[in-house]
This record gives structure tokens, C-alpha cells and sequence, in this order.
């Protein structure tokens, strides 16, 4: 892999992870209606993949067009797929997947388990909390960090929601290529069929592909329910970011919504 961002180098590291596709930017477009942004990626989305690391949402397929989050903005022959045709308990639930304080990293990355004293080593993080040091010698890594652990929502008839985008994907690309002007490549359309949620996160990777001195980051994450995350780190230039905003080193955040940090989907060509 030779391209140095770090949403690059986290994507194609935790891909290999096996849970799904890793979203460096898993926050809603905060121009979209507040129903969706309450939930952000959920299963039933509609959209593309961001060269950023997001999701660019279009519609969900669940819901009626004029539904709040649709909004009215679907093709003119849009038909909804209502929940209740894919049979019944139609979504599994993993309650977590992720315990509290999991982390999900590429290879060759150590771990350790920090106990820290809040008011000398991060400032702010008041009300307990946890710590870990991850260490690499590794050229390129990728780290997620769950402070509070991570549930699994998986559609289980996935064979409906490809009958289904095969039978509507013309209309898809029409819509999104004529009336939004996306410039959506054949194959590029996503149909989300499961997500990971969790209410807090930290993200971090790099990409040095000429050096291999060590490199060590910290994930500190206080207060109550742990919803207030630092990194601290030594070594090169990182990419770091922790819910709900992008962040430079020493940022503190404190954590609100739920996001979706992997997606899994189906995806059509069209005819």
C-alpha cells in the first residue's frame, strides 16, 4: 500500500479484520435530516463510499419515500422494502460484539493496559477511567478503540436485499447519476445490510512506508461512562480522530450519539 493518509491505511488494514468495511468517518452529513443523524448508518441505507472514509447517504430502503429521513428524496418509481417482508426477527442482534474497553488493530500492534492519574497525564479526564498504550515497529497500523464496547446488528435474509437491489439498481443509478449529479461508477452504489454501533470511539493510523522506528500512541478515556477520550503519542505524524469530531493530539470530546463504525453490504451493477 503506498498511499500515506491515514483514513487509507485504516481502511485497508482493518478490512482484513473480518467485520466489515471500516468507516474512518462513521458521523452522518450534518446537512442531512435530524431523524437520520440520530442514528446515522443504519441498516436499509442506500449510498455511496466517500474518498474521506464516510458514508454518502441517498435514501433508505426500508422506509417510505416521505418518510423524515427520506424526505422525499428517492426516485420517482421508488417502492419501499418494509421490514416485515423479510419475515419475522429480521435482524440479528450480537449484544455486544465488543466488550468494554476492546480495541481492534492490524497486526504487530501490542497492548497495554495503563492505570493513570488523570490530573498529571491527561488534564480533563476527570471521573475515573481507563487507559491503553499501543506500540507498533510495524511501517503501517490502524487502531479502533471502544471505551464502552460495540453491539452488532445483522439483517439475516440478505438473500432479499440482493433480489431486491438487482431488481431496482437501473433506477438507483439513474436517480443518483442524472438527478444528483454523483458520477456514481457501476458498482459503486452500497446497500447496507449490517453495522456495528457503539456511543464511543477512537481512531488511529499512519502510513510510513520508508521508516520502521517504533511508534506508541495512548487512548486514555474518562469520565463517567468513559465518554471523554484522549490520545497522547510519541513517533511520527499520525492520523487520530474520536467521536463526534476530527481531531488533532491533546483534543478532548465528549460523546453523545451513536455511531456505526463498520458497515456490511450487498451492491448491484446495473443492467
Amino acid at each position: 500500500m503506498s498511499d500515506p493518509r491515514a483514513h487509507v491505511a485504516y481502511r485497508h488494514l482493518l478490512m482484513r479484520s473480518g467485520h466489515g468495511y471500516p468507516l474512518w468517518i462513521p458521523e452522518p452529513d450534518a446537512g442531512l435530516p435530524a431523524e437520520y443523524q440520530r442514528e446515522g448508518v443504519t441498516i436499509g441505507d442506500l449510498g455511496l463510499l466517500t474518498a474521506g472514509g464516510g458514508f454518502d447517504f441517498i435514501l433508505n430502503v426500508h422506509l417510505d419515500a416521505h418518510h423524515p429521513v427520506n424526505a422525499g428524496n428517492v426516485p420517482p418509481d421508488f417502492m419501499s422494502l418494509p421490514l416485515r417482508e423479510l419475515g419475522p426477527n429480521p435482524i440479528r442482534q450480537t449484544l455486544p460484539m465488543h466488550r468494554p474497553e476492546a480495541a481492534i488493530t492490524s497486526s504487530d500492534v501490542s497492548r497495554r493496559s495503563l492505570s493513570f492519574d488523570a490530573s498529571a497525564e491527561a488534564p480533563g479526564l476527570a471521573g475515573g477511567g481507563f487507559g491503553i498504550e499501543f506500540s507498533t515497529a510495524r511501517t503501517q497500523a490502524a487502531i479502533l478503540t471502544l471505551p464502552t464496547g460495540a453491539n452488532r446488528y445483522d439483517a439475516k435474509n440478505r438473500s432479499v436485499y440482493e433480489k431486491y437491489a438487482a431488481q431496482h439498481a437501473k433506477s438507483w443509478y439513474q436517480y443518483v447519476n442524472v438527478d444528483l449529479g454523483r458520477r456514481a461508477c457501476s458498482g459503486t452504489l452500497y446497500l447496507v445490510t449490517g453495522c456495528d454501533k457503539c456511543l464511543s470511539w477512537g481512531a488511529a493510523a499512519f502510513c510510513h512506508p520508508e521508516r520502521s522506528t517504533e511508534v506508541s500512541l495512548k487512548f486514555l478515556a474518562g469520565g463517567l461512562g468513559g465518554d471523554l477520550c484522549r490520545w497522547l503519542h510519541r513517533g511520527h505524524n499520525h492520523g487520530c480522530r474520536d467521536a463526534p469530531l476530527s481531531v488533532t493530539w491533546h483534543f478532548d470530546v465528549w460523546l453523545r450519539k451513536p455511531m456505526r463504525l463498520y458497515a456490511r453490504f450487498v451492491y448491484r451493477r446495473p443492467r
